[in-house]
């Protein structure tokens, strides 16, 4: 955001409230006055003669400043100017750069001769006197080795050396004498009198290198293949891939052997559970001896299979009590959390049913419900593709409407305290519109102003927190929707506190 607007959005925001606006500007100009009569603003004529003087120097130099301005501007050239030139910053910079290019050049050539000259130093003693000069650093290794020696006679003085250093190789210790013999056995010796087979044949010496390693000598591989390996780990476990009872029942895919994948709840799965079999389906399994099988853990295949079973009556009644007992023995089991229901719950909640709940058609082959009115839904066997806000009126793909009964009750918008206790209370209408109310939204209370008012919902829009019992409006309009309970009542509009900042009335926000 550039200066100038920030200034117009300033401006902007300083003008909206006329009134505050005439209001300010009548206190300036009182200052002003007042500022006069007591003499802390002068005019030229009421200074003294200090004053006067520094006045005049200061209006001097800016009569001077202004001159030079206007001097500058009139001999501006504005034909267009010749291409600019290389800045001494950018010419220092090539001129390093060939200094720094020479020395480099420079260095590698005097490495090169010194080099050079001490080979042909080498070559010129060895040729004169005959002496044994020290060569490379793996020839200086390959000499010290005491192995050197005696392979070197082995091989000039023996018609077959093959047995005797095939010994010798064989009863050396060392890792690094193994390597000069083999760099001994593989020189230029026996490559010129073609000896070379021979030697690998016998020593089982092989200068062949392995190009595509085995994933075993990988010591480190990619994330993508770690979590790859560990999710096919996971899922060929048995306790992931085995979910039915027994270990009998296998079918083969891809030549691997996992049992048939069935759920828990099906009849033939609680038809195992009653055979006298020693198969597990809740307890034995290490499935089913997680923490998350709480109840599981605690009871024995007995009681899950009187569970699963159609119970008469009397079955019921003796079971009332190991209900409670067995709810005791399971709360402190685990990290599981388990809940007790009991029968005065379930049928407080089946009183409150509706007497007659009509059915929807087509149940089991419903694929997409959306409602949009109370006690109106729309349902379509394939999933509509449209957005969402168009799903709601589209009648693409079969689509068929159901009604409910329902009582539409309107709730009432609660009012300031007053003395009547009948005129706190009014019902939602057109008249809510524009009036001031107090939210709840996410546990934190808002201000904010009534623009709709529908079926069950209210549109409000709201200010920002800024603090406790301190809001604004923020920059971009905040207008949502919220159900007639999350309205707490309707409040007189805040008081400004700042130039930004407003608060609710102090006697209202502490009765929140």
């Amino acid at each position: 955001m550039s200066a100038a607007e920030k200034q117009r959005r300033y401006r902007a925001r300083r003008d909206a409230d006329s009134a505050r606006r005439a209001a300010y500007l009548e206190k300036q100009r009182e200052a002003w006055h007042r500022f006069r009569s007591e003499g802390k603003v002068k005019t030229v004529a009421e200074m003294s003669d200090r004053d006067k003087r520094s006045k005049r120097a200061y209006w001097r130099k800016a009569q001077q400043r202004s001159r030079e301005r206007q001097h500058r501007l009139d001999n501006l050239d504005t034909r267009q100017s010749r291409q600019p030139k290389k800045s001494w910053k950018k010419k220092g910079q090539e001129r390093t750069l060939k200094i720094t290019q020479r020395n480099t050049k420079t260095e590698t050539f005097a490495r090169e001769t010194k080099k050079n000259n001490r080979q042909t130093t080498q070559k010129t003693q060895k040729t004169l006197c005959g002496l044994r000069v020290p060569g490379i650093k793996n020839k200086a290794t390959v000499t010290q080795c005491p192995c050197f020696w005696r392979s070197a006679e082995i091989i000039a003085c023996s018609s077959c050396p093959h047995a005797n250093i095939k010994d010798a190789f064989a009863t050396t210790k060392r890792r690094t004498h193994r390597q000069a013999m083999s760099q001994i056995l593989t020189g230029r010796i026996l490559k010129k009198y073609g000896l070379q087979k021979e030697v690998h044949t016998a020593l089982h010496i092989s200068r062949k290198r392995n190009k595509n390693p085995a994933e075993g000598n990988i010591k480190y591989r990619s994330l993508c293949f770690r979590i790859q390996d560990s999710v096919i780990a996971y899922l060929t476990r048995d306790e992931s891939s085995r979910l039915t009872a027994g270990k009998a029942q296998t079918i083969t895919r891809r030549k691997i052997k996992k049992q048939e994948e069935r759920g828990h709840g099906r009849p033939d799965n609680i038809n195992k559970l009653q055979s006298n079999s020693k198969d597990c389906m809740y307890n034995e399994c290490p499935h089913c001896k997680g923490q998350e099988f709480a109840i599981a853990a605690e009871v024995n295949l007995q009681a899950n299979v009187e569970l699963t079973q159609w119970s008469t009556e009397t079955v019921i009644r003796e079971k009332k009590n190991k209900d409670e007992h067995l709810y005791s023995a399971l709360v402190n089991s685990g990290t599981v959390r388990v809940f007790y229901i009991g029968e005065n719950l379930v049928d407080e909640a089946i009183n409150k049913m509706p007497s007659h709940l009509p059915a929807v058609p087509s149940t089991m082959r419903i694929h997409q419900v959306v409602t949009g009115a109370p006690g109106e839904i729309l349902y379509r066997d394939v999933s509509c593709p449209c957005t969402a806000r168009q799903s709601y009126e589209c009648r693409c793909d079969d689509t068929h409407t159901f009604s409910f009964e329902v009582q539409q009750t309107t709730p009432s918008l609660p009012q300031a305290p007053k003395s009547n206790s009948k005129e706190n209370e009014r019902l939602w209408g057109p008249d809510s519109i524009g009036q001031w109310c107090a939210l709840k939204y996410d546990g934190d209370i808002y201000p904010g102003v009534i623009q709709e008012v529908m079926d069950t919902h209210v549109q409000v829009k709201c200010m920002h927190v800024a603090g406790v019992n301190r809001f604004f409006w923020p920059l971009r309009e905040d207008v949502l929707l919220y159900p007639f309970e999350d309205i707490l009542r309707v409040i007189p509009p805040p008081k400004s506190v700042t130039s930004r900042h407003v608060e609710i009335d102090k006697d209202i926000w502490s009765s929140f």
